[in-house]
């Protein structure tokens, strides 16, 4: 029989430090969105503060609203990525473990291989607006932040 607790107590540090998905030959570390991730909360009104009123009244450009949003979670929410170090013909490369290696960068659309940045990640956000809502979803899902979360949980998000 599970509790309460069991089904909504949050790991504090999950929810700040991220979770990593795992996008196949890429990895993005994410922060939630919400919950004990104030400095995200924080960031986003104050970049709405001065589009109240076009939100209330329905009128904010949906580009403005966009990248509002992406660069809210380019500084605050995804804290890094990662790309598979691979060989000529696309294997994995391994470590002596038998552990892929992987390098922390991605490319970009030219590809163009880039480290983290808030200007690369909101313009790969903007670029691919799938991957964006893929991640607003993962970050924002309470799930994914649980502090009962168990090893298989952990699997699958790491194959999602």
């Amino acid at each position: 029989m599970s509790n309460l607790y069991q089904m909504f107590e949050m790991d504090a540090d999950l929810e700040r430090e991220g979770i990593t998905v795992n996008y196949g030959s890429v990895k993005v570390l994410l922060a939630r969105a919400g919950g004990r991730n104030a400095g995200f909360k924080r960031l986003f009104n104050a970049k709405v503060k001065s589009f109240r009123h076009q939100i209330k009244q329905e009128t904010l450009d949906d580009e403005v609203a966009e990248r509002l949003m992406a660069e809210a979670y380019a500084e605050k929410v995804i804290l890094g990525w990662w790309s598979r170090k691979e060989d000529e013909n696309g294997d994995p490369i391994l470590n002596s473990k038998g552990e892929e290696k992987w390098d922390d960068v991605i490319e970009n659309a030219e590809g163009k291989r880039v480290k983290f940045s808030v200007d690369a990640c909101v313009q790969i956000l903007l670029d691919l607006p799938e991957l964006f809502i893929n991640i607003q979803e993962m970050s924002t899902s309470a799930a994914n932040y649980r502090k009962e979360l168990e090893a298989e949980d952990e699997e699958n998000l790491e194959q999602s």
